[in-house]
């Protein structure tokens, strides 16, 4: 598998899916309340935390057996979706008898809408790891946009149209089905029979990575819930919009960890220590990169951002998204660090540092929202997403050497303090007076990093790698 060129078919997927997704939302946030937007996204953050029970690790063992080139993919297959199927009848029917829970806390009866999208969620993202696990990652970008463009798409029709929170609702389970559909056409490992001892392993595997495979979303379900119980659903719904900006870096972290777990479990298979060592460094920096100048950005520009995306009631959250960028840079090296430690069959580390910085996050955001409100939500999650990768950082250094490449995270340092200077003198002169004002000073504040960047020929040379890579594909 060419890591770079399918981390590129990734990435410029996400990306897409991305820009679809926020255009999206910007139109949400001006056509349904923001009380009915703060339900919607508690909605979201409730369908993830079911993934606990109706996944039990599952996705992620499949995926990491069949990237092993074993003679039983598809008994592994098959054995894996048959116990998946029963972990979802069983959610469903304790979602089914505690309905009246679930209303009172969303506000709204969803109960059918939630049954109805979990499994679709969970049976559509066992596909597409199938096809991760089939080393046929850069295919599995098309699938996911086209999630992206059919909830989006369906969403703003069925909200014009007046439906509000149900047609939102609707619209994410719309797009749940065309993911399934088109993972399911496109997979190649076939179904065979099913082996009780393969079960074991999937078990086995599957519950160390429990807490793994759902590690990357617990921090803003914990968050949206905090949120909803010492404030208010218009709050939840604010904090939500600066977390999905700051979640433009999920694109790049989704890309690198999706692209480089099939493949380091492969080298571990084939003990190809020294290719893994060196992947490290090589998977980190492209987010240091990136994060770095967007957190000096927000920094100048966050309110602005936030009111002419989404609204002016939703500036209260420019705070939140500062540190919730700048929590980015943890995040993109711990999940790059936690991948490599499910790699190489160490899922029981990443279950402990899981543990360790979600509870750290619990604990943080109980004294911190109380305190400092929507900004203490974002620093009880950035300083618990340090706290993780110190944790996960130190049980990969016993088994490999993890290095930085220092160099370029100096670079990005300076060339974000060198656009940090010139858009706040840009600013002195020139007021962010609508879209078009913004848009200009983000592209001018890119092209003044991205400038100082080039004066670094190893930069320079890996982006003419980059580019050869893509008009080859």
């Amino acid at each position: 598998m060419d890591l770079l060129k399918s981390g590129a078919k990734m990435f410029s997927a996400r990306s897409l899916s991305s820009l679809i997704s926020f255009l999206g939302l910007a139109y949400f946030a001006r056509t349904v309340g923001a009380t009915e937007l703060g339900i919607f996204f508690m909605f979201q953050a409730l369908l993830s935390f079911l993934v606990i029970p109706s996944n039990m690790g599952l996705r992620l063992a499949i995926e990491k057996r069949i990237s092993e080139s074993t003679a039983d993919k598809a008994a592994y297959l098959t054995t894996g979706l048959l116990m998946k199927l029963g972990l979802l009848v069983i959610v469903s029917g304790g979602i089914i008898l505690f309905s009246e829970r679930v209303t009172e806390y969303l506000g709204a009866d969803l109960t059918p809408y939630l049954i109805v999208a979990l499994v679709f969620r969970e049976l559509s993202q066992l596909m597409v790891g199938v096809i991760r696990g089939e080393l046929r990652v850069g295919e599995t970008a098309i699938i996911q946009l086209s999630y992206s463009v059919t909830w989006i798409g369906t969403g703003v029709v069925l909200t014009t149209a007046g439906y509000g929170l149900q047609g939102l609702v609707s619209a994410l389970i719309a797009g749940y089905v065309v993911r399934f559909l088109w993972a399911t056409h496109r997979q190649q490992t076939p179904f065979g029979k099913p082996r009780l001892s393969l079960g074991r392993s999937l078990a086995g595997y599957g519950i160390y990575s429990v807490i793994p495979s759902i590690d990357g979303e617990v921090h803003n379900w914990m968050d949206v819930f905090l949120i909803s119980v010492f404030m208010t659903p218009a709050a939840v719904a604010a904090y939500e919009f600066a977390w999905r900006i700051s979640q433009i870096f999920k694109v790049l972290i989704g890309a690198i960890g999706e692209t480089i777990f099939p493949q380091i479990s492969a080298w571990d298979a084939d003990d190809s220590v020294r290719q893994l060592e060196a992947m490290i460094p090589q998977a980190i920096t492209p987010g240091l990169v990136l994060v770095i100048p967007a957190t000096a950005g927000a920094w100048l520009l966050g309110e602005e951002m936030l009111g002419i995306f989404f609204g002016s009631e939703y500036t209260i959250a420019a705070s939140a998204l500062v540190i919730l960028l700048a929590g980015k840079g943890p995040r993109m090296v711990r999940a790059v660090v936690g991948k490599c430690l499910l790699g190489i069959d160490r899922a029981d580390r990443v279950t402990i540092g899981a543990l360790v910085d979600i509870t750290a996050n619990l604990v943080l955001n109980i004294v911190l929202i109380q305190a400092f409100g929507l900004a203490g939500a974002a620093l009880g999650t950035t300083l618990s997403l340090l706290i993780g990768l110190g944790v996960r950082w130190w049980f990969l250094s016993q088994e490999l050497t993890v290095t930085i490449e220092w160099t370029s995270a100096v670079w990005a340092v300076g060339g974000s303090v060198v656009m940090f200077l010139v858009l706040w003198l840009a600013l002195t002169v020139v007021e962010i007076s609508g879209l078009v004002t913004l848009l200009l000073a983000i592209a001018g504040g890119a092209a003044v990093y991205f400038a100082t960047l080039s004066l670094n020929e190893r930069f320079r040379a890996d982006a003419q790698s980059l580019f050869r890579t893509l008009r080859t594909d």
